[in-house]
C-alpha cells in the first residue's frame, strides 16, 4: 500500500498492516499506540492520529476554522461522531507527571480495553492548553486533565483554565479533572471555577481513580456493538486492510471467537451461529504421500454447502487414513467450540 492510500485508510478508520504502520510512524506521518498484546508477546499496534505532516500530505487544512455545531444536523452527527472517534480518552498532563501518573493511568485503562492517547499531550511551558484540549477532543470521546503543582506551574492564562469548566459536547461534560498532589484549597487558589468541576483525586488511591474513570468512559450500547460479535459477544481483536491486488483493498474484522468479515461479507462463521456447519457438510478427500514413510496419508475437508465453505478446516496428516481423518475432525471440534468470556 502506498503512503497516500495508507493515510486515507487510517483517516477512514481502517488499520493497515503492521509494517506500513511502522513505516508511516518512522516518516513522522502518524502516531501509534499498542492496542493488544498477543500470546507471543508481540504488540499489535493501532494507528493513532495523523501528524500535521500527515494531514498536509492528505491536503487537509490544519488551520481551518471550527464549524458551529448549531449549523449541523446534531442528531445525525451524533451517531457518526461516535464511530469516528479513534480514542476513548486522551490524558492531558504536565510533562513532569508523565511517569508518575499519566503513564500508570494509561496502562490501567488500556488493560480494561480502552484506547488511550497520551504521549502527544505531555504539556510543556509555552504550550496552549486550550489548543491541546481541542485537538484531543477532535479524536477522543473524553479527556482527562491531570491537575497538579507541575500543571499549574505552567502559568496558564485564567481564560484557558476557566474555559475547561464550560467544555461540553452535545450537552455532555467531556472533561474529567484528576487532582494529583493538590488539595481543594490549592485548586481554589489557582482557579475557583475549576474547584467547582467534578473531579477525582489520586489521594483516593490508584484503583479508585481508575474505577471512577471507568464509570465515565463506559461507551453507549450502539458504540459497543461494532466491536462485538453479533452472535456470541466476543470482542474484536483485529481490524486491518487486506490487499487483494495492487488496486483493490478490503477491510477485515476478526473477533476472538473466530468470526470474521471482509467488508460486509462473512469470511468465517461464528460457532454460536445457528447456521454453523455440521461435520457432515464436508467431503473428506485423501491423498497418499508416497515420498513420506511416516506421515503417509493426508486428509482434506471440502465444504459441500455455502456455510461449510465459510469455515475452512485444517488438513490432517497420519500414518493411516484414520489418523489423518481424526486430525481433521479434531480441527472441526476446535472451530465449533463456542467462545467463552
Amino acid at each position: 500500500m502506498d503512503t497516500f492510500g495508507a493515510l486515507v485508510a487510517i483517516e477512514q478508520g481502517y488499520k493497515p498492516d503492521q509494517a506500513t504502520l511502522l513505516r508511516l510512524r518512522d516518516e513522522g506521518l502518524i502516531e501509534l499506540t499498542h492496542f493488544l498484546r498477543r500470546p507471543s508477546g508481540e504488540i499489535d499496534y493501532l494507528p493513532g492520529a495523523l501528524t500535521s505532516k500527515g494531514l498536509l500530505l492528505l491536503g487537509i487544512d490544519t488551520e481551518s476554522p471550527a464549524v458551529d455545531p448549531k449549523e449541523q444536523n446534531l442528531e445525525q452527527e451524533s451517531d457518526i461522531e461516535t464511530t469516528r472517534k479513534r480514542w476513548d480518552v486522551f490524558i492531558s498532563h504536565a510533562s513532569e507527571d508523565k511517569e508518575e501518573i499519566a503513564h500508570p493511568l494509561a496502562e490501567a485503562l488500556i488493560k480494561r480495553g480502552y484506547a488511550v492517547w497520551y504521549d502527544r499531550f505531555s504539556l510543556k511551558l509555552g504550550d496552549s492548553l486550550r489548543e491541546s484540549i481541542d485537538r484531543g477532543l477532535a479524536q477522543s470521546r473524553f479527556g482527562l486533565v491531570v491537575l497538579s503543582k507541575h500543571f499549574f506551574a505552567k502559568r496558564w492564562p485564567n481564560k484557558e483554565l476557566n474555559g475547561l469548566t464550560a467544555m461540553e459536547m452535545r450537552g455532555q461534560k467531556v472533561i474529567l479533572p484528576v487532582w494529583h498532589g493538590v488539595t481543594f484549597e490549592d485548586i481554589v487558589r489557582y482557579s475557583p471555577m475549576l474547584a467547582d468541576l467534578k473531579a477525582v483525586s489520586t489521594r483516593e488511591g490508584h484503583d479508585s481513580v481508575v474505577e471512577a474513570i471507568d464509570k465515565v468512559l463506559q461507551p453507549p450500547k450502539n458504540y459497543l456493538q461494532e466491536f462485538l460479535c453479533p452472535h456470541c459477544g466476543a470482542p474484536l481483536v483485529e481490524r486491518s486492510i487486506v490487499e487483494l491486488d495492487q488496486f483493490n483493498e478490503r477491510s477485515l474484522d476478526v473477533f476472538d471467537c473466530g468470526y470474521s468479515i471482509i467488508d460486509d461479507k462473512i469470511d468465517r462463521m461464528c460457532p454460536s451461529d445457528p447456521k454453523f456447519p455440521r461435520l457432515e457438510e464436508y467431503n473428506l478427500v485423501y491423498r497418499e504421500n508416497k515420498w513420506d514413510t511416516v506421515q503417509k496419508w493426508q486428509c482434506f475437508a471440502r465444504g459441500k454447502t455455502k456455510e461449510s465453505q465459510c469455515v475452512k478446516l485444517d488438513s490432517g496428516l497420519g500414518r493411516t487414513k484414520d489418523e489423518a481423518r481424526q486430525q481433521v475432525e479434531d480441527s472441526y471440534k476446535r472451530f465449533a467450540s463456542p467462545w467463552k468470556s
